[in-house]
């Protein structure tokens, strides 16, 4: 094992002990309430899993480590889905109501029957996913069936996402950096959730995920076939979340016509973004009218918060979401502890992946850099920076750049830069935690 790989080790088992510990810290001192019983063990046994598969992937060849992400996702995944802890989503119920009246529906008519019952698709916020369900529940033959055919299916679709992933980072950076970008992404203990609970990220963050490769090898080879397969992909993504899909064409337009002003003016661009967010809402609401109603749901969520809450939103869109410890959060937040706060203590090195990028000037990654800046302005906007779920669709492309931020700087650096980081994490997970104690 190389140096780089012991000292990830050393972090991720160093990050796993902390989290711990301000569990035990939390529950004791500040008499939070605990989960129910069966959530703890999901707890107890996801953490198992997480950091066994991680010491053991970070061993093995990646070939094998594909083999064993997908066991490690197929055994989660059914297990979460038979055991039912967990609770479903809205969204769920509005997707399964649709595609349930589609079983007996050919595409045509689906089509008419969308829009005359959904006219602004307000319930479901897409088309893509219901005709994904559609054909599942067909295929199944009631929604029982499809539900369980979908969470296999969404645990198969892990797999080709896993190779952008190592396409994308090999490309980008390395190999040797590939295979852990591919490890993180592949342990994503949300993504089980996603598979388990009838949910759309699985088959969203594939087609992003693809976009992203493809706009990447075409703005590097310039062939045709990249290209078109970089066009379906984008066209992809607005059956999931047309915003995603016009972060694609800005960027795609900005890197293949004007190549030269974009690179030059990249750091520009970041900062004018999210200046623009904050200064230009009226100019982004004459632009865009659907943000008039992001930026009324953001107003509300921080309502009373002032500029302190503003200024946690916009940090926490970078680092969050905080582990969630007491009973009393949100069931999901709950299952996903162990991940969550594995993402919270390695974010610090995707925001230093990206200053290595820009600092020494490796243009290729900007396009991919600038996909991840745009929804996570995207998240400040709306007010969702503590919803992992709005992060999920680029967090495969963040883990690439926490690997590439560990490879850049030297160790003798990074420590300067740790210990700080942990100090100020572990205050927002007690601030986060004890709000929710008060609710």
């Amino acid at each position: 094992m190389n140096y780089n790989y012991r000292y990830i080790q050393k972090y991720f088992i160093i990050s796993v002990l902390f989290l711990v510990l301000l569990y035990f810290f939390l529950i004791l001192l500040f008499n939070i309430i605990l989960p129910t019983a069966d959530v703890i063990v999901i707890q107890v046994i996801s953490l198992f899993f997480f950091v066994n598969t991680f010491l053991l992937g970070i061993r093995l060849k990646i070939r094998d480590i594909f083999i064993v992400i997908f066991l490690f996702q197929l055994i989660l995944s059914i297990s979460l889905f038979v055991s039912h802890s967990f609770e479903y989503n809205s969204d769920y119920f509005s997707y399964t109501a649709i595609a349930t009246k589609g079983i007996n529906m050919n595409a045509g008519d689906f089509i008419k029957y969308i829009y005359a019952n959904y006219p602004d698709l307000n319930d479901v916020s897409d088309l893509g996913y219901p005709f994904v369900l559609r054909f599942v529940y067909q295929i199944a033959g009631n929604q029982i069936y499809g539900d369980f055919l979908m969470c296999l299916l969404n645990v198969f679709l892990v797999l080709p996402t896993l190779y952008f992933v190592w396409k994308l980072s090999s490309g980008l950076f390395s190999k040797e950096e590939a295979k852990i970008s591919v490890l993180f992404w592949g342990l994503n203990l949300y993504s089980v959730w996603t598979n388990a609970s009838g949910m759309k990220e699985t088959v969203f963050v594939l087609v992003s995920t693809g976009a992203s490769y493809y706009l990447y090898k075409y703005l590097t080879v310039r062939s045709f076939k990249k290209l078109l397969w970089c066009i379906l992909f984008i066209i992809g993504t607005f059956f999931f979340r047309n915003y995603i899909t016009i972060f694609f064409v800005i960027i795609f337009v900005s890197a293949r016509f004007f190549r030269k002003t974009y690179e030059k003016h990249f750091v520009f661009i970041l900062i004018s973004s999210l200046i623009a967010i904050f200064g230009a809402t009226s100019l982004l609401s004459y632009l865009v009218p659907d943000v008039v109603a992001i930026l009324a749901q953001r107003d509300s969520l921080l309502a009373n918060t002032g500029f302190s809450g503003n200024l946690f939103n916009v940090i926490s869109a970078f680092i969050a979401p905080y582990p969630a410890i007491g009973g009393l959060n949100q069931n999901v937040n709950l299952l996903i502890i162990v991940f969550v706060a594995f993402k919270v203590f390695f974010s610090i090195w995707g925001i230093i992946g990206i200053i290595y990028i820009i600092k020494l000037k490796q243009t290729q990654a900007y396009p991919i850099v600038n996909i991840l800046y745009f929804n996570i302005l995207l998240t400040i906007i709306a007010g969702f920076s503590l919803n992992y779920r709005y992060m999920h669709v680029t967090m495969p492309l963040y883990f690439i750049f926490m690997v590439h931020g560990f490879y850049s700087m030297s160790r003798e650096k990074s420590k300067y830069i740790i210990i700080p980081y942990f100090i100020l994490v572990t205050i927002f997970i007690v601030l986060y935690n004890l709000r929710s104690v008060s609710i």
